[in-house]
């Protein structure tokens, strides 16, 4: 077996199955980061959007719930692939 073959499937496998469930808690806090460096920074993204569209058409607290559901639905969705990843590529009985 050649060197790029043995990386392709023995190493890079084993190093993947170790690495996706730091990679789902990073992706998972990675908006909650931003969100956090809004309000401390004043740093523009979905909540500075969400301020913006809430102070043009007066409807402040529809602008909140539907900016938070978004938010919660991204978060829901980038953990839930990311398990499904991990459970792909989970060695059985580990």
């Amino acid at each position: 077996m050649s060197r790029i073959a043995s990386i392709h499937h023995i190493v890079l496998p084993q190093a993947l199955r170790r690495v996706i469930p730091a990679w789902s808690n990073e992706a998972a806090y990675l908006p909650k980061y931003t969100v956090l460096i809004y309000f401390i920074g004043g740093v523009e993204e979905l909540f500075f959007q969400a301020d913006v569209i809430a102070h043009k058409t007066f409807y402040p607290l529809t602008t909140y719930v539907l900016t938070t559901m978004i938010f919660l639905i991204t978060i829901t969705f980038i953990t839930k692939i990311l398990e499904i990843i991990h459970k792909r590529t989970g060695i059985p009985g580990l």
